[in-house]
């Protein structure tokens, strides 16, 4: 957690979205590997704040952080307004291999659906659930942003990711998997995130 707050993320998104709210939280790996992190999250965060009247609540997460937000979204979907993902980490080497060896994410076949979320199938299940902003969940990948440096270790695997999202969502940037790149970043994301609700709703 003091590696969180000494990466400047609260004063880069505020220094975008002065009136925002930041609350920083740190899971440990065996709430994701278990899949219990969406739970931990919506009963430690997202259901107080909805409590305190937040109506609008952007999940922002970096590398596991990312996926953490992924794996959420998918367990609540719609629960919060919209994602910020920085070099999310995105499975292992298997799955990512079997999406290329199909010829993308277009024709992966994941196989039956499992009774619940392990360590030995979330990374399936998370691609699972990309697969379906194809499709149904299409105006999902419209509220998503994506950013992520250009030697960045996990660089390789986001191109089926990326293809989801909104060109303009996507920020890719110089150097590697590391906070000097996404606490910039995620000014220039909210930045735009503000932008583009300016030209929504250009009353407000």
């Amino acid at each position: 957690m003091a590696n969180l707050k000494a990466s400047g993320i609260v004063e880069s998104i505020q220094g975008a979205m002065p009136d925002a709210d930041v609350t920083l939280t740190g899971i440990s790996l065996s709430y994701y590997m278990e899949g219990r992190m969406p739970q931990r999250l919506r009963e430690e965060v997202m259901l107080p704040a909805r409590q305190r009247g937040y109506k609008e609540i952007w999940l922002v997460g970096a590398s596991m952080g990312g996926m953490g937000v992924l794996m959420y979204d998918r367990e609540y979907p719609g629960d919060a307004t919209g994602l910020v993902l920085l070099a999310p980490y995105l499975g292992g080497r298997k799955v990512l291999a079997q999406i290329k060896e199909s010829g993308g994410l277009d024709n992966w076949q994941a196989g039956p659906v499992p009774a619940s979320i392990d360590r030995n199938n979330f990374d399936r299940e998370l691609w699972r659930y990309l697969q379906s902003w194809q499709s149904s969940n299409a105006t999902r990948a419209s509220e998503v942003w994506l950013a992520y440096g250009q030697s960045d270790r996990l660089s390789a695997v986001m191109p089926p990711l990326q293809k989801l999202l909104k060109p303009g969502h996507v920020f890719v940037r110089n150097g590697g998997h590391a906070w000097v790149v996404w606490t910039p970043a995620s000014k220039e994301i909210f930045t735009a995130i503000e932008k583009e609700r300016a030209e929504k709703d250009p009353v407000k």
